[in-house]
């Protein structure tokens, strides 16, 4: 996504409507959750909203994830249309970070595909040991995914299987922020 797409998403008259919203999942679900756009193979954090809890990963807007590993850049890979996802796979080998990381292409198109059909992505512990994720697309009018809306935890809190209860939740406010970018 060019500097300037990401500019004009968090414009001065869209990001305070981002922040409510997105402080408002924060408190309701009490975990970190933040709003990314893919880069090439980096998820890129645009806006993110840390849970009170001692224990989180500090990352920061700005911070570059890599897009395989990470539910937010898995969610929009899968959205990608299939040459254009493709190219960007098959540009430099998948990188593995952690045990759980998928560094096959064939594997990752698997679980893409398998993103489309339950309309999430999971992160299980594939770029931090210790950490989960799960993940919505934001989406325009025309139905395109424009950003991803990820919440994250620490698995001594939350286990993948009890982050997923939260999707109704994050759907609701990925859908609520997809209205002001429409």
């Amino acid at each position: 996504m060019s500097r300037l797409a990401i500019d004009s998403l968090f414009s001065e008259n869209q990001n305070m409507p981002t922040r409510v919203i997105l402080r408002g999942l924060v408190d309701d679900i009490q975990e970190s959750c933040n709003i990314g756009v893919l880069d090439g193979m980096d998820f890129v954090y645009l806006d993110r909203i840390q849970s009170d809890w001692p224990l989180r990963v500090h990352l920061e807007a700005g911070n570059h994830v890599p897009a395989h590993c990470t539910s937010g850049g898995k969610i929009l890979l899968a959205h990608l249309p299939d040459d254009m996802r493709g190219k960007l796979i098959g540009l430099k080998p998948l990188e593995k970070h952690t045990k759980n990381s998928i560094v096959d292409p064939m594997l990752l198109e698997k679980e893409l595909a398998d993103c489309l059909k339950k309309t999430f992505a999971t992160n299980n512990e594939e770029n931090t040991v210790g950490i989960v994720g799960v993940a919505l697309p934001i989406v325009d009018n025309t139905g395109r995914a424009i950003a991803a809306l990820a919440c994250h935890a620490p698995v001594a809190r939350l286990s993948l299987e009890k982050l997923k209860k939260f999707v109704p939740k994050i759907k609701k406010a990925a859908r609520a922020l997809g209205h002001y970018w429409s």
